[in-house]
């Protein structure tokens, strides 16, 4: 199994930041390119790190720590509507979505029945997608982010460092992003980090963090 492992310094974009952000940013997700995408990172560049904007559902405890450093907002985002699709194209309930795909003309769907083996190929052109979306209002945090180290598949260090913030009450979560207590960085600091491809010349300014600034541990398997 794979492990990626990434330590970054993440702070809350000044207002004026965040609002050149967001009139930069179309909010309209095409899923008919992005099938399931729940976020996207690396959106844009700025003088002061690169701004990130993830959806957040407040139940998901592994964002939890991202909010002081981060502004809350909203985002709208266009949905395939799967209902209107299987009623449109005649797809009955017995049916399952076994495949999917999008080209420059458009998406395709197949649907199939395994009691009958009966297939059915859904092909919806670009101009018409409009017709099966549905526009919804999802909550989301914008943050900007500074990569500071990565590691692959060092699970010893991963092991310490999942103790470490265990002392927090919770545990490191695929995908979440988790702030360093002390004595996470104290690991970090033991360990030492590779920066070779970064602006950094020595640990002490890597771990070193600003005002309303924190270093996160996230990782990804």
């Amino acid at each position: 199994m794979g492990l990626d492992m990434y330590l970054y310094k993440i702070k809350k974009p000044s207002k004026e930041d965040f609002e050149i952000f967001m009139n930069n940013v179309n909010h309209s997700f095409d899923e008919a390119c992005r099938l399931g995408a729940e976020a996207y990172d690396d959106i844009e560049d700025t003088d002061h790190g690169v701004m990130n904007i993830l959806m957040y559902d407040d139940n998901e405890g592994m964002y939890e720590d991202l909010l002081p450093y981060s502004i809350q907002t909203k985002v709208k985002r266009d949905f395939l509507n799967y209902k209107k699709i299987e009623k449109d194209f005649g797809v009955t309930e017995n049916m399952e979505l076994i495949g999917s795909w999008s080209k420059i003309e458009g998406i395709g769907f197949t649907y199939k029945d395994f009691e009958t083996n009966e297939e059915i190929k859904v092909e919806i052109s670009r101009e018409d997608i409009p017709l099966y979306t549905l526009e919804k209002s999802e909550d989301a945090l914008v943050f900007l982010l500074e990569d500071v180290a990565y590691w692959r598949k060092e699970h010893e260090l991963n092991e310490d460092l999942c103790d470490a913030y265990a002392w927090t009450g919770r545990d490191v979560e695929n995908c979440g992003y988790h702030k360093c207590n002390e004595e996470m960085v104290e690991i970090l600091r033991d360990r030492g980090l590779d920066l070779a491809d970064t602006d950094y010349t020595d640990y002490d300014k890597a771990l070193a963090v600003e005002e309303n600034q924190a270093l996160f541990y996230h990782i990804w398997f």
